[in-house]
């Protein structure tokens, strides 16, 4: 990745995102922060961002990319990108037009944190889950930090223990709405390995890192 992105997903990690962001990609610019999670010494980023090369023509989509400190600088792990549902983005729908949720996940991205190891059993992952929440949700508690829903409903949400933290989805008034299950379902739970060889072979290659099996 080059230092630009790089740059970018940094900033985001230590400064948040902004209060105000655009709706879509403006001029020149490359990416709209959307959003952003720090769990200790681990963090995910989330981007509007332009379709990678070599991908056909059509409208930007979200990129999810996670990070670890490691000696006082956040360093990429990997991530993966999808196209997007709405663009520019919208306001968030509401409960009945997100198919009777308040918060509907669509992704999971799981990217190895000590790939240069031999063989992946004892490896330590980071993990992200991407949320779409609905007009209802101002807030998603996770264990005991709190975020922030924007305008366009998307959250990320990171952590690196085997489980995934406890969340619940609040309204304005900081009620609870609805617990959400972060946890992955056994179709990406069983690709660990999978993430594990990948992140090993382009490291050893110093090649992109990017997981294959992020959302």
């Amino acid at each position: 990745m080059d230092e630009e992105f790089l740059a970018a997903c940094r900033r985001l990690i230590q400064d948040g995102v902004p209060p105000s962001v655009p709706a879509a990609l403006e001029g020149a610019a490359r990416f709209v922060p959307i959003g952003v999670d720090v769990d200790g010494d681990v963090a995910a980023v989330s981007l509007m961002m332009r379709r990678p090369v070599g991908a056909s023509d059509g409208p930007p989509g979200i990129g999810v990319w996670t990070f670890h400190r490691n000696a006082g600088e956040w360093v990429l792990l990997g991530g993966g990108w999808r196209p997007l549902d709405e663009y520019p983005l919208i306001d968030r729908p509401s409960r009945r037009d997100l198919r009777g949720s308040y918060v509907r996940i669509y992704g999971w991205c799981s990217t190895a944190r000590d790939a240069g190891r031999r063989f992946p059993w004892g490896a330590k992952f980071v993990r992200a889950a991407s949320l779409q929440t609905s007009a209802e949700v101002s807030q998603i508690q996770v264990g005991d930090r709190r975020l922030l829903v924007p305008f366009h409903g998307e959250v990320i949400v990171v952590w690196s223990t085997r489980r995934a933290p406890s969340a619940i989805s609040l309204d304005s008034q900081g009620r609870s709405l609805t617990p959400i299950d972060l946890n992955c379902p056994p179709a990406y739970a069983s690709s660990w390995l999978a993430a594990w060889w990948w992140h090993r072979r382009v490291r050893n290659r110093g090649g992109r890192r990017t997981n294959p099996t992020g959302h």
